[in-house]
């Protein structure tokens, strides 16, 4: 009896990590229902994020979901304010955008800031990590000059770079975004400007070529992905000649230039599999002569989804910017509602009353149901998002780190940060 009961122990123990895998999918009924269906090695690495994130989908409440699509600001840069646990008590935001405030004087001090607000908004209650982004094209925008490598415009570096100096100077940028925690970038800026220039974009692009723009684009997309940043090109599908924080605008080219132009670039990058796009507030008026794109059905559903084929995630510019409030007719929740409805998954806003614009968002979705299913949809990528940045773990990479006793605490690497920001300096040396 003693041995049966000694083989018994010693059997359990050998299948245990078999037992628990079986456990795990077992509980996960979307996978299982499935992998019924498919065998699993025909899907797609994000195939099986929107898996899994159906499965964190239907445990949420509706005030998570709809504070789940905002992408906003926020105060400090040492540590997460204590003014603030009140300002996001019940209402965590699923992204928040940097600014150049919130950069201190150190590698070390920003990875600290950031974690410090991930720790705050779990102890409020949230149960998903918070995308920490930023505008980080290069030149006149680059937020993080006091602590990571200098980035040059992206103009600069199309007329100075080959395509191969570009990957290895935007990977090695990527790397210290990602050592940050920083793991959304909204560059690059991959429009084609109107009549070839703009004093609004001017050198934030790589070029007025077509063809140029799209090779470094392309470039910069990807290795910032194998650095672990996943990227929102913008401004899809055009920007105005003028600042959009500052007036409305309006682009009138044809559908015949949309499509055979200005277009292309973005095309390129939705067949290579980008993750995101960030869309404009201009009105194009040969795609819906009413509306700016970002609140155009027409535009986000119709041409950028539906023709066009783009499933990612969708990011508004701000919405509080005048390009959109200009008349006072529409405010903030006004303007996040017909994003959602239009096919957006993500709202910005520099508009600090976000609790207006989250009750708004619920009250719509619980009274109509269309709005709460473009509700789900939104949440949904922005899930499959997460999960693809690797700081939404799945049931099975949990257990993974369960058995292995690997920590789910990211520290900061001191090391390979300054040995990432040696080799980008090296290769700007090189390009100078």
């Amino acid at each position: 009896m003693a041995f049966f009961l000694y083989s018994l122990m010693r059997c359990t123990i050998q299948f245990l990590p078999i037992i628990c895998v079986l456990l795990v999918v077992s509980c996960d009924t979307s996978v299982v229902r499935y992998t019924s269906a498919k065998h699993i090695q025909e899907y797609t690495s994000l195939e099986w994020a929107r898996l899994e994130a159906k499965s964190f989908l239907d445990q949420l409440t509706l005030r998570e979901k709809a504070s789940q699509v905002l992408m906003t600001g926020i105060d400090g840069k040492d540590s997460f304010p204590g003014h603030l646990y009140r300002h996001f008590n019940n209402l965590i935001p699923g992204f928040i955008l940097l600014l150049g405030y919130n950069v201190t004087t150190s590698p070390q001090g920003v990875k600290a800031y950031i974690d410090s607000c991930q720790h705050a908004f779990s102890s409020l209650g949230s149960r998903l990590p918070v995308v920490f982004s930023l505008d980080h094209e290069g030149g006149t925008v680059f937020r993080t000059a006091l602590v990571t490598s200098n980035l040059p415009s992206q103009a600069f570096i199309a007329q100075n770079a080959t395509i191969t100096q570009a990957e290895k100077v935007y990977f090695a940028s990527g790397q210290q975004l990602r050592a940050l925690g920083i793991t959304l970038n909204l560059a690059p800026v991959s429009e084609i400007p109107i009549d070839g220039d703009s004093s609004f974009i001017s050198s934030r692009i790589f070029s007025p070529d077509v063809q140029q723009s799209t090779r470094y684009s392309l470039a910069a997309i990807q290795s910032y992905a194998r650095a672990g940043v996943l990227c929102a090109p913008k401004h899809f599908p055009v920007s105005p000649k003028f600042d959009p924080h500052d007036s409305p605008g309006v682009v009138s080219i044809s559908p015949e230039d949309i499509n055979s132009h200005f277009i292309i670039p973005f095309q390129s990058l939705i067949s290579n599999g980008v993750p995101a796009l960030l869309v404009s507030h201009a009105v194009v008026t040969a795609i819906d002569a009413t509306l700016p794109f970002c609140l155009s059905s027409k535009g986000v559903t119709g041409y950028l989804r539906n023709t066009l084929g783009f499933n990612g995630l969708v990011i508004t510019d701000d919405i509080s910017m005048k390009a959109l409030t200009y008349n006072e007719a529409r405010t903030s929740r006004d303007n996040a509602l017909l994003a959602l409805r239009a096919g957006c998954d993500v709202v910005m806003t520099s508009d600090t009353d976000i609790r207006r614009i989250v009750a708004a968002i619920e009250q719509e979705a619980s009274k109509d149901p269309s709005f709460l299913d473009s509700l789900d949809k939104a949440v949904l990528r922005i899930l499959a998002f997460k999960i693809q940045t690797g700081i939404l773990p799945t049931a099975r990479k949990k257990m993974g780190q369960s058995m292995n006793q690997v920590s789910t605490i990211s520290y900061f690497d001191s090391n390979f940060f300054a040995y990432a920001k040696l080799q980008a300096q090296r290769l700007l040396e090189e390009i100078q």
